[in-house]
C-alpha cells in the first residue's frame, strides 16, 4: 500500500521557523492549522530517501478503517522503566487514575473502535490528563484529550468564551479519535501518530526527514525527537501493559458496575450562551418545600410552568407544602425508528441521535457495525 509520507521542504522550513517551536511544550500544542490530510497532499519528496523497516513502520500492519485496528505492544528498556514507575514507585497514583477513568472506559473504547483506532488508546487519556476534563496544561491544552483551541476547532469542537467543548468527554473523544486516525493515515504508524499528537505534525515530519526513517525507536535513539516525546510512547505502552494485567504487578483496580457517565459530568464546564444540551438526570417527583413555588421549580428543573401545571393537573399556580409534584415528563411509550440512507454509518447515526453505538447494536440485534440502505433502526427505545 502506498504511504502518504512524501516530505515537503517548505513545510519543514516554515515549521522550524515558527517561534513556538523553540521550546518543547507538552501535548499537541504544535498541531498545524491544517488537517493532517491537507499536509499529506502538499508533501512532495519521495519515499525513496526514507529507510523502510522490514515490514511497515513499527512492525504494524496498515489497518483499513473498516477493520478492527491493533497496535503492537512490546517490552524494552524504555517501556520497563515506566512499568517500574507505575508499579513500584507510584502504584497508588496509577490505581487512582485508573479508577478515575472507569466511567469513561466503555464510551472511549467504543468511540475509538468505531473510528478505526485501537481501543488501547483509552490509556492515552490517562497519560494526557489522568481522565480529568478540568485538566489544563502550560500550553493551554484543555480536557481529557488536552486539545488546544486551534486543533479543537479543526475537529468541530466549540472553543470560545461561552462554550468549551474540549471539556465535553464524549465530543472531545470523538474529535481525538478522528485526529489520531488522520495522523495514522499520514504517518502510517500508530507510534508516530502518538508522537505527532504529543509534539505536533511538523516536528515529526522534520524528525523523519533528518533521521531518514519512520521507525519511532530509531528516531528516539538518534535524538531526533523532543525529549518528552521520546518518553511519551514508552509511557503509553507501559500503561497499556500494567492496566491490562494489574494483578501481575500486585495492583488491585476495582471493576464492575459504575455510575453512568452522564450523571458524573461537570455541568459547569459547558455553561454558556444559547442552547446547549447537558446530560443531567433530574428526579421525576419533587416534594414541595416551604419556600417552593412554580416559578422556582421551573428554573430548578428547566421546564416551563405550563408543563408543570399540565403534568400535575393544576388549574392555578398554588402548590401545597408537602405535595408531590411531577417535574419530568412521563416516559413516552413509543420508540423512534430511523431508515438508513445512502452514506449512513452507525457512527454517524449514533452522533446524530446522541446515543451510543453499543445501544444501537443492542436495540437492533446487530453483531457488527454493518448497516444497509433502507434498513430500519431503532434509535430511541422509548419507555
Amino acid at each position: 500500500m502506498k504511504h502518504l509520507l512524501f516530505f515537503l521542504f517548505t513545510i519543514l522550513a516554515i515549521g522550524c521557523a515558527h517561534p513556538k517551536l523553540a521550546n518543547p511544550t507538552p501535548l499537541n500544542a504544535f498541531a498545524s492549522s491544517e488537517p493532517p490530510a491537507e499536509l499529506a497532499k502538499e508533501i512532495v519528496k519521495t519515499d525513496s530517501e526514507i529507510e523502510k523497516p522490514e515490514t511497515t513502520p513499527d512492525n504494524e500492519a496498515k489497518t483499513p478503517i473498516s477493520e478492527h485496528p491493533t497496535i503492537l505492544i512490546e517490552m524494552n528498556e524504555q517501556v520497563n522503566l515506566w512499568v517500574d514507575r507505575f508499579t513500584k514507585r507510584n502504584p497508588e497514583v496509577f490505581v487512582r487514575l485508573m479508577e478515575k477513568g472507569r466511567p469513561y472506559r466503555t464510551m472511549i473504547e467504543e468511540t475509538l473502535i468505531s473510528h478505526g483506532v485501537p481501543k488501547e488508546f483509552f490509556y492515552l487519556a490517562l497519560i494526557e490528563s489522568g481522565y480529568s476534563n478540568k485538566a489544563v496544561s502550560g500550553a493551554n491544552a484543555v480536557g481529557i484529550w488536552q486539545f488546544i483551541c486551534g486543533t479543537a476547532q479543526r475537529y468541530n469542537l466549540k472553543c470560545n468564551r461561552s462554550v468549551d467543548e474540549r471539556r465535553h468527554p464524549i465530543k472531545s473523544t470523538r474529535a481525538a479519535a478522528k485526529y489520531l486516525r488522520d495522523l495514522y493515515n499520514v504517518f502510517g504508524s500508530w507510534r508516530l501518530a502518538m508522537a505527532a499528537y504529543n509534539a505536533g505534525e511538523h516536528r515529526i515530519l522534520g524528525a523523519i526527514m533528518r533521521g531518514k526513517t519512520r521507525d519511532f525507536w530509531t528516531l528516539a535513539e538518534k535524538g531526533f525527537l523532543p525529549r518528552e516525546t521520546m518518553h511519551y510512547v514508552p509511557k503509553f505502552l507501559a500503561a497499556v501493559i500494567v492496566g491490562s494485567n494489574p494483578e501481575k504487578y500486585g495492583l488491585t483496580i476495582a471493576n464492575g458496575a459504575i455510575a453512568p457517565l452522564a450523571s458524573r459530568f461537570d455541568e459547569s464546564a459547558l455553561k454558556g450562551r444559547g442552547r446547549y444540551a447537558v446530560r443531567k438526570k433530574f428526579p421525576t417527583i419533587h416534594v414541595v418545600r416551604r419556600n417552593d413555588n412554580l416559578s422556582s421549580l421551573s428554573k430548578q428543573y428547566r421546564v416551563p410552568i405550563a408543563n408543570l401545571k399540565r403534568w400535575n393537573g393544576l388549574k392555578n399556580s398554588r402548590i401545597r407544602y408537602g405535595a408531590r409534584l411531577r417535574v419530568r415528563a412521563p416516559a413516552r411509550a413509543s420508540k423512534t425508528v430511523y431508515r438508513v440512507k445512502r452514506g449512513d454509518t452507525l457512527t454517524a447515526i449514533s452522533e446524530r441521535f446522541d446515543v451510543s453505538i453499543q445501544k444501537l447494536k443492542n436495540w437492533n440485534g446487530l453483531e457488527t457495525g454493518v448497516i444497509y440502505r433502507g434498513q430500519k433502526l431503532v434509535v430511541n427505545k422509548g419507555a
